[in-house]
């Protein structure tokens, strides 16, 4: 059950202030590792479900003109899980190495910042990915479709930051059955502070709602929502250089998700 939770919320590319700013004729290769623990009450089976899940993602982009970016990107990612069942009084193991998503998409700069707010979408799509559900995996082609809308503000030294994104999931057929993830969506407002030309500190919250998931017709995941902190820091060590190390922390009652990314950016 916890793996169809984290399906939809836990894969992202983390979206900076940085990626945003579009230059004509300029490459971008992202690469970036993930960390997230997650920690999930079964109180059905009086057991709790840990999971350490690190992906390895490669984002490369490139800036056609002053406004338009097409992208790609690709995911493998490592599960390690800890079942402790109180009931039973016994604790069990296992992990598994998987592809994550492989996908592509663009932005595009509707308004460049000036005495009014800076405006920019994206549309990005999974071709690719592979699911794993009860021990068994496949792959499974153009499962989910995500929607950002992006403004940006600057009050030097201040940026503030909204974006709001939804993903439309689309159904999987799965060992004979149905399976339907309920959609996403989230909105972040953070604040970048420029501390001087080469660093800067974010922080801010996320909002997530998340739709019902669905079993043939079964409900097994009701609706839910939960809201996250952030905090990041980013440093360019040299012109075309960026390293930035974010975290988001989320928490409620029977349930908590702990994100960490570390990214190195190269432009050129």
């Amino acid at each position: 059950m916890i793996s169809i939770f984290l399906l939809n919320i836990s894969f992202a590319i983390p979206q900076k202030l940085e990626d945003l700013i579009i230059r004509k004729k300029e490459f971008q290769i992202d690469t970036i590792i993930s960390y997230n623990n997650i920690s999930f009450s079964d109180l059905a089976e009086n057991q709790v479900i840990s999971e350490d899940v690190l992906y390895y993602v490669l984002n490369l982009r490139y800036d056609i003109t002053d406004r338009i970016e097409l992208f790609l990107f690709s995911s493998f990612n490592s599960t390690f899980v800890k079942k402790i069942n109180h009931k039973k009084i016994k604790v069990e193991r296992g992990d598994f190495h998987n592809l994550g998503p492989t996908g592509t998409g663009f932005s595009f700069l509707l308004k460049k910042e000036g005495r009014l707010p800076g405006f920019s979408v994206s549309l990005s799509t999974n071709v690719y990915d592979r699911l794993r559900l009860g021990g068994k995996e496949k792959g499974v082609w153009f499962d989910s479709y995500s929607f950002y809308l992006s403004t940006f503000y600057t009050i030097d030294p201040v940026v503030l930051l909204i974006t709001m994104m939804y993903r439309l999931n689309t159904g999987v057929d799965f060992d004979n059955k149905r399976l339907d993830y309920g959609d996403t969506f989230f909105i972040s407002p953070q604040f970048y502070f420029l501390a001087n030309p080469f660093v800067s500190i974010n922080v801010g919250f996320r909002y997530i709602y998340q739709g019902k998931d669905k079993l043939d017709k079964d409900i097994i995941m009701v609706e839910r929502s939960m809201v996250g902190f952030l905090l990041g820091l980013n440093y360019e060590v040299k012109r075309g250089i960026i390293f930035s190390i974010d975290g988001e922390f989320r928490q409620r009652a029977d349930f908590t998700h702990n994100i960490i990314n570390a990214r190195l950016t190269f432009r050129f």
